[in-house]
């Protein structure tokens, strides 16, 4: 899979191309690129991720650990 910019896409079609679209066939083409899922890229998601982890010793458990504040992970997600 490869990743886009679909607005960059949506402003080529609008702007470049060489078919002649009539205003509703254009609405839909643009529709369609706009209900299409989100993609990311996972390892660019994972460094950040990672970038904002900190150490927490576990003295309970005698475990280490590694946290993230929720917000800071679903600002990168979203991002």
């Amino acid at each position: 899979m490869k990743l886009i910019d679909a607005d960059e896409l949506k402003d080529w079609i609008t702007g470049h191309c060489d078919i002649e679209l009539d205003e509703a066939t254009e609405g839909e083409i643009l529709r369609v690129i706009d209900d299409q899922f989100t993609a990311f890229d996972v390892d660019k998601v994972v460094e950040q991720l990672k970038e904002c982890e900190r150490y927490v010793y576990d003295a309970v458990s005698d475990e280490d650990n590694y946290v993230i504040d929720t917000e800071k992970a679903i600002e990168i997600v979203k991002g």
